[in-house]
């Protein structure tokens, strides 16, 4: 299991609360966030990965949020420097974000609990053009 760092305010995507606002959930909540993502780029202490959320989530207040897709740099933490592995650049990962909520948007603390490649894609997701293609392909 590998955990990562974040660098820098989580910004609106976590609670839709601008840096140093007021935290939509309780001082101490803890939430998680399943994520998907592309890493974009690693510069020897911190990864960029570009992701949105793969699942719905609910605040405390009951409003259902979505992230949006966006680029977060994660700072690489003493596990990982220590022998673990940092995902190949242009991989897609699963991933599950952990928020330590503080009094303040800028108060809250996240990481990254875990990582794995992400789950490929079930065949039925493939266009029809690919599905045509395939038995061409098997017929010459």
């Amino acid at each position: 299991m590998l955990s990562l760092c974040l660098i820098g305010p989580i910004g609106t995507s976590c609670g839709g609360r601008a840096p140093g606002a007021e935290s939509a959930e309780p001082s101490g909540a803890v939430q998680r966030y399943r994520l998907r993502g592309e890493v974009e780029d690693f510069d020897g202490r911190r990864l960029r990965i570009r992701h949105q959320a793969i699942d719905p989530f609910t605040l405390a207040d009951g409003s259902v949020g979505r992230m949006e897709a966006m680029s977060m740099w994660f700072g690489v933490d003493q596990a990982l420097r220590g022998g673990g592995e940092v995902p190949p650049l242009g991989s897609t990962i699963d991933f599950e974000l952990i928020v330590e909520w503080g009094a303040s948007t800028a108060e809250r603390r996240a990481r990254i609990a875990w990582w794995s490649p992400a789950e490929p894609a079930s065949p039925s997701s493939g266009s029809s053009s690919d599905a045509a293609a395939s038995p061409g392909e098997e017929e010459r």
